[in-house]
């Protein structure tokens, strides 16, 4: 497979997954965090009540704190468990490195909390989890070196000579008089010490594509983390600046709907056209696929990065794992992606808002009732004018007759409370449940 087929390749996977997440989740997502963030409902009556429920937000809320307390209340994420008697001290030291990489090295409590969060309320959460090469730079003096030590300091390709010092070390000879017997070297070098870590980060849901026909990530053929990313990081990178600087600013995910409605409270504007280059973003398309790359009619993993739209590849290997791991509050079979939480509960959250609205009305219909009266036999100004200790003159009895309102709080409150049963049903959440000991959730 050529450049340009791979190339073409990639496009069309790509494409085919934006438009699956686009047409599956995207529209879903926003309807979620609509109803989380308990926006209108969009049936609203001019002078009628338009309160909104928030069921949603309280049973996610609810269980997070329930999740959070079983998975990180101790801070041992993981437990590995030796097979056989050997094994032992190797599971131990492996459980301490992997919950010292998770808990100190990267923040593992708010990486949960963000992934469970995500997937109660979007179908999935998902994390990326790669090793990150940090390059520092050091400074360092060295004084009175020899000629042969200052060439082995130079002889390491870290070393950069900042400033150097060259000094004559004399003797007086037999003659009384001063010559040069060696020299001393001071230098001043900064020495770049690479380092690295594991880095674990939360991926939005907007931002993880993959195939319409994945069951899981092992089965997945393609999956990919598609990001806007400062163009001055990329070329920090090592990639060819002259290609980064002529991409970016060509395309702008914070127009994306999912992204503006999740900042709709930040007043912010494109950064398409930044004054300085380098911060402009770059789309950036990093893909796990499996294909025939090197014709042998056995497809393997490539890792494959992409810039832009147009998907110019600027890295292209192979390898041995994907690098995300995801989590679905309901599996479904033969899906990657269940269900939410949160839709579970959706349809409990408009229906409980009408009935509190229908209850309201009631109750400001109860307060300041509907009267019948007999036209010119009453005063309508001092009808319409409510207040205590008012009066209304009638020209005699019985010309202002109060229409009955039916009371529908009590039928109400037992909806509301058939609402909140129903509820607990579909999620197996309950109140009740609040405060228990995770020993006996677990």
């Amino acid at each position: 497979m050529d450049e340009t087929e791979f190339r073409a390749h990639i496009q069309n996977h790509v494409s085919s997954a934006v438009n699956y997440n686009d047409t599956e989740f995207s529209a879903a997502r926003q309807d979620t965090l609509s109803y989380y963030l308990g926006e209108p409902l969009g049936n609203e009556v001019d002078n009628r009540s338009s309160v909104v429920a928030t069921e949603v937000s309280d049973t996610i809320e609810y269980l997070m704190p329930m999740l959070m307390r079983i998975f990180a209340s101790s801070n041992n994420f993981v437990r590995f468990a030796g097979r056989n008697r050997e094994d032992v001290k190797a599971a131990e030291q492996a459980t301490e490195l992997v919950n010292y990489v998770i808990n100190s090295q990267n923040n593992g409590f708010k990486i949960l909390h963000n992934m469970f969060k995500d997937a109660l309320l979007f179908k999935v959460g998902a994390v990326k989890f790669y090793w990150e090469e940090t390059d520092t730079t050091v400074r360092e003096d060295y004084t009175d070196l020899t000629a042969n030590e200052l060439t082995l300091l130079l002889d390491d390709d870290n070393i950069e000579v900042v400033a150097q010092e060259q000094q004559d070390i004399t003797a007086v000879d037999e003659m009384g008089q001063t010559i040069v017997t060696d020299q001393s070297f001071n230098v001043e070098v900064k020495r770049k010490v690479k380092g690295g870590q594991v880095k674990i980060d939360n991926i939005p849901p907007e931002e993880l594509i993959f195939s319409r026909r994945a069951t899981s990530l092992e089965d997945c053929d393609f999956i990919a983390h598609r990001c806007e990313i400062p163009a001055g990081e990329l070329i920090e990178q090592g990639y060819d600046s002259e290609l980064v600087l002529s991409i970016a600013g060509g395309e702008n995910l914070d127009d994306e709907p999912e992204r503006q409605q999740r900042h709709q409270e930040i007043s912010s504007s494109p950064d398409t056209h930044h004054s300085d280059p380098v911060m402009r973003n770059v789309l950036v398309t990093e893909a796990y696929i499996k294909c025939d790359y090197d014709n042998d009619n056995i497809p393997e993993l490539r890792r494959v990065v992409c810039l832009g739209e147009s998907s110019e590849i600027v890295e292209n290997e192979p390898f041995d794992h994907v690098p995300f791991a995801l989590v679905s509050p309901v599996l479904m079979p033969h899906r990657m992606v269940g269900r939410s939480v949160a839709e579970m509960v959706m349809d409990l959250q408009k229906i409980k808002s009408t009935v509190l609205r229908q209850m309201l009305d009631n109750l400001y219909l109860t307060n300041n009732s509907r009267v019948a009266v007999v036209e010119g036999q009453t005063n309508l100004d001092d009808l319409l004018s409510s207040r205590p200790g008012g009066i209304v003159r009638m020209r005699s009895p019985g010309m202002v007759q109060p229409l009955s309102v039916p009371q529908l709080s009590g039928q109400a409150f037992n909806m509301l409370e058939y609402i909140d049963q129903t509820r607990d049903q579909r999620t197996g959440f309950s109140k009740a449940s609040v405060g228990l000991d995770p020993k006996v959730l677990q």
